[in-house]
């Protein structure tokens, strides 16, 4: 559990809004293991009166007896003590008493006994469905969550009547846990360990960013240090090809031909990307001018960004940690970072773009080699937002922006759009450029501009 709870004010308002109606309502919780349900559902209910059970990976029956344990604890009724350790009969009882009930890790239950999906139908169905109940099952397999609790062939299909699938915190999120002075180091810490709050919390809890790395990611016995391979290897049992997939890509095979190549399997690695891609881990992203179902120049990256640092620092160095010398794979770090953040800096602007510019479509663009950092586009409108994003030390002059210009005439169909441009430069901007930008009016953000429209 995390130190403080932080951000997730959308769901919040949605899940009390949910507990305020009159009738029963039935609401799936899955999302990755460590993204914060548990602190989600906890923090909804911290007023109300609920049960809150965590699943063991125990038989049903030891499940229904500690369900109706707790949930005498919660409301203090012995007569649950009395009854018999199963699921209908608990539910019978507690169908009049209008509270929310949560059941987490759902999935080991299912684990334990297949139809528990089935039994849960008929609990909705003969006592709950007409009652002012709040059900809430949550879990982090979400490959068992879409097909035993959400998919089509599953006995609770059309039961729910909401669900939440519990994603990264954005950047501005994240911000609430990194508190460093410095907010390069801030952006830095985003781009190791994404928007997952635990790992924010963990090394939220420094003054410095390089002192936080050293102390839990390159230290062996800490609980980063070997949490990739475990989430992998815990949310896909036969883990082997995923794994090799997650390297390949990491290791910058990033098209479907280049990462079957890369891992060797001769049959197809289609379903391997889709479930990856299901439980967050990989994203397939395209050109923002084309057609997600028809493009051919789909790509595939790591979504998660302390996946991403992991393989490209941790992983290959693993002799460093194992030797105790902090300090060598320390100093590699900071020498390749920069590298490193290019694309990630590119979306965390993003992240502040779409808040800022919510008109816009907003993502990347490439073709034969060349690429443009940011395009959104208004369709509606007949306007687009087209960007350069430089994670660089040094001031950037005017012959990048011309770059740009010139990529801009390789774009097709949109001629008529009126186009304003942004350029964004961690290390800020050559004098004469800014008064070029400022009488061609080109957006121009430097860090401490950034700082301020993230903050807004």
């Amino acid at each position: 559990m995390i130190r403080k709870f932080f951000g997730r004010k959308n769901y919040l308002k949605f899940l009390n809004e949910i507990y305020d109606k009159n009738t029963f309502e039935f609401i799936p919780i899955y999302g990755r293991r460590r993204i914060g349900k548990t602190s989600l559902i906890l923090e909804s209910v911290k007023d109300r009166e609920h049960i809150y059970y965590l699943a063991l990976e125990g038989t049903s029956e030891e499940n229904a007896r500690g369900f109706k344990e707790t949930a005498n604890q919660a409301i203090k009724d012995k007569t649950l003590l009395s009854l018999q350790n199963d699921w209908e009969k608990i539910f019978s009882y507690l169908e009049n008493k209008n509270i929310i009930l949560i059941i987490d890790e759902f999935p080991y239950l299912i684990s334990s006994d297949k139809r528990i999906p089935s039994i849960f139908q008929r609990i909705i169905d003969l006592y709950l469905s007409g009652s002012q109940c709040k059900l809430i099952l949550c879990g982090s397999s979400i490959s068992m969550m879409l097909t035993s609790v959400l998919g089509m062939k599953s006995a609770l299909y059309g039961r729910r009547t909401g669900q939440i699938k519990l994603g990264h915190l954005s950047f501005q999120e994240a911000l609430s846990f990194l508190k460093y002075k410095n907010f390069e180091e801030t952006i830095l810490g985003y781009g190791i360990v994404g928007g997952v709050p635990l790992y924010l919390d963990i090394i939220g809890k420094y003054k410095d960013l390089y002192t936080a790395i050293a102390n839990e990611l390159l230290l062996p016995n800490t609980l980063l240090n070997y949490e990739p391979d475990i989430m992998i290897k815990t949310e896909f049992p036969s883990s082997a090809t995923y794994l090799m997939i997650i390297r390949a890509i990491s290791s910058g095979k990033v098209t479907m031909g280049e990462i079957k190549n890369a891992v060797g399997l001769t049959g197809d690695i289609t379903p391997y990307l889709h479930n990856l891609i299901d439980t967050e881990y990989v994203e397939r992203r395209v050109p923002i001018t084309q057609n997600p179902l028809k493009s051919r120049q789909g790509i595939y990256l790591l979504k998660d960004n302390f996946l991403r640092f992991y393989y490209r620092f941790i992983y290959p160095n693993r002799s460093f940690i194992e030797s105790n010398d902090v300090e060598g794979l320390s100093d590699i770090i900071k020498n390749e970072i920069n590298n490193y953040m290019g694309h990630l800096f590119e979306d965390i602007v993003k992240q502040s773009l779409r808040k800022k510019f919510p008109a816009y479509r907003i993502g990347s663009w490439w073709y034969k080699g060349e690429e443009i950092d940011i395009i959104g586009i208004d369709d509606r409108n007949k306007r687009m937002l087209i960007g350069e994003v430089k994670w660089r030390n040094i001031k950037i002059g005017f012959d990048v922006i011309e770059r740009l210009f010139s990529k801009v005439e390789l774009l097709e169909g949109y001629e008529n759009y009126k186009k304003n441009y942004l350029i964004v430069s961690k290390g800020g901007f050559k004098s004469n450029t800014i008064k070029k930008m400022d009488n061609e009016k080109i957006l121009h953000w430097d860090n401490k501009d950034f700082q301020k429209i993230v903050n807004e």
